[in-house]
């Protein structure tokens, strides 16, 4: 199934109107296929090795935008969101947005796709 965003999309995500940008739309489907391929071996990955392995030109602290839009794009199929898999380094936690249901969201997403 392909992304359900497109360049020149307007979502509101966390209560904030974002627009789809050419850039969004090539590295958000891109940032899904990692995290599906890491649901199913039920794992969990980093923003500096997501940066890493998928070549992603954008700096690790600043993914909240794609994984965002990850985000929008599995509550449009009505999945777990695939973000509860990218965890800090230091702390082994998921950014803002998930509080302390990451690891009940995480175990969504790994029954999900195993």
């Amino acid at each position: 199934m392909t992304f359900t965003l497109r360049a020149g999309d307007r979502v509101m995500v966390n209560g904030r109107l974002r627009n789809v940008t050419a850039l969004d739309a090539v590295w958000a489907p891109r940032v899904r296929d990692r995290l599906v391929e890491l649901a199913r071996v039920r794992s969990t990955t980093t923003y500096g090795a997501l940066k890493e392995d998928l070549g992603l030109p954008h700096p690790a602290n600043g993914f909240g935008r794609i994984l965002d839009l990850v985000a929008e794009d599995c509550r449009r199929r009505q999945e777990p969101r695939l973000d509860a898999l990218v965890v800090t380094v230091e702390h082994d936690e998921v950014g803002a947005g998930h509080g302390e249901g990451a690891a009940a969201q995480r175990e969504k997403v790994y029954a999900h796709w195993v």
